[in-house]
């Protein structure tokens, strides 16, 4: 899981154990319990810290693992598309995948739970001014949103090393920038 999440960001060229984001980027989770050591030199921050911020950057890290949503729910999604076959503009599967997830019929009392998901994940996204990456290890509840998102032609799944480049290309910060960052957060008393 974190072999692949190094892959991702560093493209298999990183010469430490941990990850380097610059005063510009940010990581964003559910629960900092959760964060791998390898990304504590980032700043980390819960979707409630980070509501209010942007950042350039930013890596939304196992939002789908550690909903308290089941996996199956998430599927809904997938109906929409059936429902409006115009907005897919891509039909191939996710890669990885020889098959699309199975679709769920939205149901207002069953998915209620999914209104406060949804959102959290867009206050999550939205945290992010140029790149976002989602970052998920638990396929079953990141797959029906991440084939909503490719079938939909807004997100690139990468899912091996020859489709993964180097997505962050300069995250050093000089000294100004930092302080600048951080006064930023101390007038959000963070």
């Amino acid at each position: 899981e974190v072999n692949d999440l190094a892959l991702l960001l560093s493209a298999n060229k990183r010469d430490t154990s941990e990850i380097e984001f610059g005063a510009h980027q940010a990581i964003v989770v559910r629960s900092k319990d959760e964060v791998h050591p390898m990304l504590q030199g980032a700043i980390v921050l819960t979707v409630f810290e980070a509501k209010g911020l942007e950042f350039d950057d930013v890596l939304l890290y196992n939002f789908f693992k550690d909903s308290p949503v089941a996996g199956e729910k998430w599927r809904v999604v997938t109906s929409y598309l059936e429902k409006h076959p115009e907005s897919v503009t891509n039909n191939t599967p996710l890669p990885g995948s020889d098959k699309d997830p199975r679709s769920l019929e939205f149901s207002e009392q069953e998915h209620k739970s999914l209104d406060a998901e949804f959102k959290y994940l867009y206050t999550a996204i939205t945290r992010a001014k140029c790149n976002l990456w989602i970052y998920d290890s638990d396929e079953e509840k990141r797959r029906p949103m991440f084939d909503y998102w490719h079938k939909l032609g807004i997100a690139k799944v990468v899912s091996n090393e020859q489709d993964c480049h180097r997505f962050i290309s300069d995250c050093t910060s000089t000294e100004e920038q930092w302080k600048a960052q951080g006064d930023n957060f101390k007038k959000k008393h963070l």
